[in-house]
């Protein structure tokens, strides 16, 4: 994939009541892989979670948004909790979800964005929440 800034990539997305698409920089394209790949989520899921959140932000500004959010919090974790060490070769912490966490704080930093729905959890939350038990499953 080209790095260059100027260089915006599209990809098409299927929401829950409709299709669109989202174009991006590369680099930004790369760090969501990365997101999508070590929470194992896909990419419509989170389109899906941040649509609902983002009221008048536009989707690629979300998306944009809650990748700075995901890095950040997990490089403020992992240096609390480690220090100096490597934060993607460390263990996780049992208790600790960065990608909810940074759902909840994009629903407060986005400067539109609204709180989550407390009614029906959404199919990404369902999965998010169960995660940890899932986790203390897995032999």
């Amino acid at each position: 994939m080209n790095l260059h800034p100027y260089i915006l990539v599209k990809r098409n997305v299927k929401l829950p009541d409709r299709r669109t698409s989202v174009q991006l920089e590369a680099y930004v394209w790369q760090s969501i892989d990365a997101i999508l790949s070590l929470e194992s989520i896909k990419f419509s899921l989170l389109c899906a979670e941040l649509d609902q959140r983002r009221k008048e932000l536009k989707l690629a500004s979300s998306i944009r948004l809650f990748a700075l959010i995901y890095y950040r919090t997990l490089s403020n974790h992992f240096h609390d909790e480690i220090g100096d060490g490597n934060m993607l070769h460390s263990p996780k912490s049992d208790n600790f979800n960065c990608f909810l966490t940074s759902l909840q704080q994009f629903s407060q930093y986005a400067q539109h964005a609204k709180a989550p729905s407390l009614g029906k959890p959404t199919p990404l939350l369902s999965q998010i929440q169960r995660l940890p038990r899932l986790l203390s499953l897995a032999p």
